[in-house]
């Protein structure tokens, strides 16, 4: 009840997942080609990897092991981000194992800042609203630039794009600040 500023909070069953949070958005969601999304893409690869390092007795992965964790991303992509933390042993032992650069080891306790459940939510969310609009076949509308897509979410376009998470979260705020 936001009149009386009482927060009430419901637990919704999803197949799997259980969520906590409010009925009505505090946060906007972003688009999926936004630099929030790819920059929020990165930490999760780099949680996953650090913490399967960490898992490891010897602080190492096997780059095929986190191609199946992380489907969405080409192994290009993976290996780039990679290397900003770890390096490929060539040879030795070790040969054909990541392990983590010298002084690039984080806490566990920094690996839960690089993303919080917020932001992982809001992620899924934007994931999850791409890959309807592409299913409903509006995949040319997901790669667009921001204000192609603003212009045709003002001339009354398809409901589809309108009920994007990203443009209900955007006219939601904007109707609670009253523009």
């Amino acid at each position: 009840n936001t009149i009386a500023k009482i927060s009430k909070y419901y637990i919704r069953e999803i197949p799997t997942i259980f969520t906590v949070g409010q009925t009505f958005p505090q946060l906007l969601v972003p688009r999926p080609q936004s630099r929030r999304v790819t920059q929020l893409a990165k930490s999760r690869l780099k949680i996953t990897a650090l913490r399967m390092m960490h898992k490891s007795r010897h602080k190492r992965l096997r780059f095929e092991r986190l191609m199946r964790l992380l489907p969405g991303n080409s192994d290009a992509q993976i290996r780039q981000r990679l290397k900003e933390f770890a390096e490929f042993q060539r040879k030795g032992d070790s040969s054909g194992w990541w392990h983590i650069k010298p002084g690039m080891d984080i806490p566990e306790s920094e690996l839960r800042k690089l993303a919080t459940p917020e932001d992982v939510c809001l992620h899924e969310s934007a994931l999850v609203g791409a890959q309807r609009l592409r299913d409903a076949g509006y995949g040319d509308l997901v790669a667009k630039e921001e204000k192609e897509i603003e212009d045709e979410e003002d001339s009354g376009g398809d409901i589809e794009v309108l009920l994007a998470p990203w443009t209900v979260t955007k006219n939601y705020s904007n109707a609670v600040i009253g523009k």
